[in-house]
């Protein structure tokens, strides 16, 4: 772009200025015009533009000539460019401390013949500002042009030359990560001297950052770096939209594998890899719910976050996950690192207590999770996922005290769901359960729980006391209690795995509801 501007050395070459006179302000030679006005009103203040050459005869000021000096002053504060005086109309001469404030702002006073018409003067001056805004303007066009063709065409790195070639510098695109996604090949972090936000809508994507400073009154870098960085916006723009539509897509395809819909692995692995989704054999699904008591239902905003914050946690343990909602739950899908059946749980499981312990210290909020077998293949990760939801659901119902469940920790239970009111089932249960209940409701005292707290500790009555709150004698007495009612030793291995059969079915409610 062309580097030529209108200045006041500009303006004194010019035919009807030939006869004008510079009287001082001589390092003010070079100031760039951008407006020509008159001036003849004695009130100065908010009358001056930046870059403006005033034309006066000195009317408001003949009878205090010393009061150019205010003008001067204001000419300082607004930035403007020169002052032209017909000097033998009202004034006769400048005062000596006009000239000196000429000098020192370096605002030339220019002495202007009287017999010089003004029309002429300010039609001189608006044709030289007009067609050089006229030539800037085309070559901004075609600098918007070259850059809208670099964008669309995502060659985002010769944008970058090209910025750097037009300011004479080193540039480069930061993302909001502070990552360099194109740079010029000088281009260092520790050059920048200026930057210029990308921003899409409200939210700022990145940074254009340049190794010069720019002010405001370098207008042709100003109007690059505006054309570039909306441009830049746009490609920004569009990268979001892509990316947004890619995790659509995975996330419809990770819906459709829960679902099992999806049935030729060949196909469903084509479509895996296309979309980026873990191909890796032995994955499983961990299912994750919060607590009801302690929140419920998380709102789309407060999933999101704990979604986000799941995903980090689980990349630092080098698990790749993907992750979605269903309903109230958050579900994701890991790959296994370990081979062994057995070793593969424990992994599983260590990973839930991880982000159980870490999601309660960050968000102060409990989570239960549900975790399923590893399966071999994609198209069959759908049965991963219901073991994951079976675990998460029935699994809360039998243990008040834990929060991770793997699948392998409920198949008594989900052995029992299928057995829902068998009559073997119901025998139990009145046999061993409702006489129990019964005495409960009518003396008002807990010998279920007790008996419940017994035969999950394994008999032992230390445990069953510190997790009532009562004296280890209580204990006792209530066992004893417990054993005249139902005329059995609760001790004996066959009665003792009968309770226990009997208080897993009355806590998931397939007896006694």
């Amino acid at each position: 772009m062309t580097s030529e501007k209108f200045t006041v050395q500009n303006l004194l070459m010019l035919p009807v200025l030939q006869n004008a006179k510079l009287l001082s302000g001589a390092k003010g030679i070079g100031n760039e015009i951008y407006y020509v006005d008159i001036l003849e009103v004695p009130e100065l203040s908010g009358w001056v533009r930046p870059n403006e050459f005033l034309l006066t005869t000195g009317y408001s000021f003949q009878d205090n000539p010393v009061a150019i000096c205010n003008l001067l002053d204001e000419m300082k504060r607004g930035g403007g460019a020169a002052i032209g005086i017909k000097t033998k109309r009202f004034l006769g001469e400048i005062p000596s401390i006009a000239i000196e404030k000429s000098n020192e702002y370096g605002v030339p006073l220019i002495e202007i013949p009287a017999e010089i018409p003004y029309i002429d003067i300010t039609h001189s001056v608006m044709e030289q500002i007009l067609n050089k805004q006229v030539v800037w303007l085309r070559e901004v066009q075609d600098i918007n042009s070259q850059f809208m063709n670099l964008v669309l065409h995502r060659r985002i790195s010769e944008l970058v030359v090209m910025i750097g070639q037009l300011l004479n510098c080193e540039v480069a695109v930061v993302n909001q990560n502070g990552e360099i996604e194109s740079k010029t090949p000088g281009f260092t972090p520790q050059t920048v001297l200026y930057s210029q936000r990308i921003q899409v809508g409200e939210k700022v994507r990145g940074e254009l950052a340049l190794s010069r400073k720019v002010t405001s009154e370098d207008r042709f870098a100003k109007i690059c770096l505006d054309q570039a960085v909306m441009v830049l916006a746009l490609e920004f723009s569009a990268k979001d939209s892509v990316k947004r539509a890619r995790e659509r897509a995975r996330e419809d395809f990770f819906i459709e594998l829960l679902a099992g819909t999806s049935t030729f692995e060949d196909i469903t692995l084509y479509r895996a890899k296309q979309l980026g989704f873990p191909t890796t054999k032995s994955q499983f699904i961990i299912s994750i719910q919060a607590e009801r008591s302690s929140g419920g239902i998380l709102s789309n905003q407060d999933r999101g976050q704990v979604q986000d914050t799941i995903v980090k946690e689980l990349k630092k343990t080098g698990h790749f996950p993907t992750i979605t909602g269903v309903g109230e739950q958050i579900v994701a899908v890991c790959s296994a690192k370990q081979k062994d059946p057995v070793l593969q749980r424990k992994e599983a499981v260590e990973i839930a207590s991880s982000l159980h312990q870490y999601l309660y210290e960050k968000y102060g909020v409990r989570f239960f999770f549900g975790i399923g077998q590893p399966r071999e293949h994609l198209t069959q990760l759908h049965k991963s996922y219901i073991e994951a939801k079976k675990a998460l659901e029935n699994g809360q119902k039998v243990s008040s005290s834990k929060y991770v469940f793997d699948f392998s920790d409920i198949y008594v239970e989900d052995l029992l769901l299928d057995l829902k009111n068998h009559p073997s089932l119901n025998a139990l249960y009145e046999l061993y359960l409702l006489p129990i209940q019964t005495y409960d409701k009518k003396n008002g005292s807990q010998l279920l729980q007790t008996l419940d707290a017994y035969v999950r500790h394994g008999s032992n009555t230390k445990k069953v006391a510190e997790e009532l709150f009562v004296h280890r004698n209580s204990v006792n007495y209530r066992l004893e209690r417990i054993q005249d009612i139902l005329q059995v030793d609760i001790n004996d291995p066959e009665v003792m795995f009968r309770l226990d059969l009997t208080l897993r079915a009355w806590k998931l409610k397939v007896v006694g509801s």
